[in-house]
């Protein structure tokens, strides 16, 4: 839903969204529900709500409210959707995320013993290993095949 007084900025941010809301982000209609709203902000600023007309918190930076941020907002929106999606997203065997072991190696690590730090060009390595047992009575299980780095199989 779009809230803008303002009709020129109203019509630029619907016309964006309809450009390039690249599937993720669509005007609500009597059979989609609402799920972020756009308004303008006593400072002058696009504000991202929710369903509920509150504002999304730690957007940053703010955009200012006009031609320039319109495209802008609708890169957020289209990012929070995606966001939202991966969130919702559901297992139905609740014990398969414990069958997977991700590993990040190589990132420059911080001497205060944080997390590690990730910046342009830093080269990592992402690691994911398929901890599953095998099922022995299956010998198509691909928990039992084996690969190679190229994807063939051995």
């Amino acid at each position: 839903m779009v809230d803008i007084a303002d009709a020129a900025l109203k019509k630029a941010v619907i016309a964006e969204i309809q450009t390039n809301g690249k599937g993720f982000v669509a005007l609500a209609g009597p059979d989609a529900p609402v799920d972020f709203q756009v308004a303008v902000n006593a400072a002058g600023e696009f504000e991202i709500q929710d369903a509920g007309d509150e504002p999304i918190p730690n957007l940053r930076p703010p955009v200012k409210a006009d031609a320039a941020g319109v495209g802008k907002v609708v890169q957020r929106l289209v990012h929070l959707s995606k966001y939202a999606n991966v969130r919702e997203l559901d297992v139905p065997d609740k014990s398969a995320p414990q069958n997977i072991e991700i590993a990040i190696s190589g990132a420059q690590s911080v001497t205060d013993g944080s997390a590690p730090t990730y910046r342009d060009g830093d080269r990592v390595k992402l690691t994911i290993t398929n901890t599953q047992q095998p099922n022995p009575a299956d010998p198509n299980d691909p928990g039992r095949m084996q690969y190679h780095s190229d994807g063939t199989r051995f």
